[in-house]
């Protein structure tokens, strides 16, 4: 039975700690147990430990090997604090020190465990790492290891084909994950036994999904593109549309044109160029497409009504409606911001881009100069596009480390 968590700080390892660690490589539990015993500990460097009331109570070992790889060579517990979570504490420190900005940058993280080591291997899984190959008498001869690695991507199991194996069908569990889509995804007791959970992940085409989403991309932005150029063509032999609104649209037109020739290029990326320049382009393509495209479309279409309507009140009531739709929005899975890792500055201009069209039907009705608005709104807008172009985080990613990787497709 796991014992509640308790409060640790996680920390690099300084000097001081040098005799604590040594105290608890005599006196600890090690994982993973090997025969040769656990190395001791000689120096301070890649070492990070769980510390409760300023005490080291859990230690963790980090090896960083040639190229972008992360070796996790020990992890020890004082057995008086075992239970409380320090494994998986120690090792969610690891990831987000070696997170990057998106796959191609993040470091490989592995780790050798015993199979039978069923609190480590849980700690594992629970932070995302899935065992990949079977290592027989990794630990000496009957004791067999599994080779553990960290998953970057988000995949999909099959839903039918996820196995609870005893720890004595090691054959059976060898022959499955041997296999190119089988992986550990878990380590249990139950009824007694120690067992341990084999799933498959469905296989996918990457390069045809990507196909796929540069098309959406290309088809949504010439659609978007198409109704802005037709209002705002309907605009230049209107006098009803404010100069301010024609120069909004305008923006939104090229911006939407921008996004397209994004979208376009991203196509040509996957088919010849090959540049590993995917997510980057979708990520541009997605932002200005929205943030130059939908959002400034949407309010300017609410905006112009509040001008030409002749009731106040429904200018108002538009308005509002419209803030209270974007709100909505905003608020909703389907929302591209949600995507990516937020801040205070993220949700004061979505924040702002929620009351625009309010604002804007009460200034556009009241005010014979509706320029400021536009230049704020514009500015908002430009603003909340160059956090998420700026930011370090993958699109899609952002605040998920430390989870696991893999889920059941609905």
């Amino acid at each position: 039975m796991t014992a509640a968590p308790e409060a640790a700080t996680i920390r690099p390892a300084v000097e001081d700690d040098l005799d604590r660690l040594r105290e608890l490589h005599t006196l600890a539990r090690a994982l993973p147990p090997t025969d040769a015993g656990i190395p001791s500990v000689e120096s301070v460097d890649g070492v990070t430990v769980a510390a409760v009331d300023g005490r080291a109570v859990a230690f963790l070992v980090a090896e960083h090997s040639p190229g972008t790889h992360i070796v996790l060579t020990t992890i020890v517990v004082d057995p008086e604090h075992d239970g409380h979570g320090h494994e998986a504490a120690l090792v969610g420190d690891v990831l987000r020190a070696a997170d990057g900005t998106d796959v191609a940058e993040r470091s490989a993280i592995s780790m050798q465990v015993a199979f039978d080591a069923s609190d480590l291997l849980q700690a594992l899984f629970d932070q995302g790492f899935v065992g990949r190959r079977a290592l027989e008498d990794l630990f000496g001869r009957g004791r067999h290891g599994l080779y553990c690695v960290y998953k970057s991507r988000y995949e999909y199991l099959h839903p039918d084909e996820r196995y609870l194996l005893a720890l004595t069908s090691w054959q059976a569990i060898h022959s499955l994950i041997s296999q190119e889509h089988y992986a550990v995804t878990g380590a249990y007791v139950t009824g007694g036994r120690r067992v341990l959970e084999v799933s498959r992940f469905e296989s996918e085409d990457a390069a045809a999904l990507q196909s796929d989403e540069s098309m959406a991309g290309i088809t949504f932005a010439a659609g978007i593109l198409a109704a802005i150029t037709f209002v705002l063509g309907f605009s230049f032999t209107s006098n009803k549309f404010p100069d301010d609104i024609k120069v909004l649209l305008l923006g939104a037109a090229l911006t939407a044109t921008l996004a397209l020739i994004i979208y376009a290029n991203t196509s040509g990326e996957l088919a010849r160029i090959r540049s590993n320049a995917f997510v980057r382009n979708m990520r541009w393509g997605n932002v200005l497409s929205e943030y130059g495209g939908v959002l400034p479309f949407v309010v300017a279409l609410e905006v112009t009504y509040a001008r030409i309507t002749q009731s106040w009140l429904a200018a108002l009531i538009t308005g509002v409606l419209t803030s209270l739709a974007l709100l909505l929005y905003f608020r909703s899975d389907f929302c591209l911001a949600r995507r990516f890792e937020s801040s205070f500055w993220s949700h004061f201009l979505t924040g702002l881009i929620v009351i625009a069209p309010a604002a804007g039907s009460v200034v556009v009705r009241n005010s014979p100069i509706s320029w400021p608005w536009t230049v704020a709104f514009s500015g908002t807008l430009i603003a909340a596009a160059t956090i998420f172009l700026a930011s370090r985080k993958p699109e899609g990613a952002g605040g998920r480390t430390g989870v696991r990787r893999w889920q059941i497709r609905r």
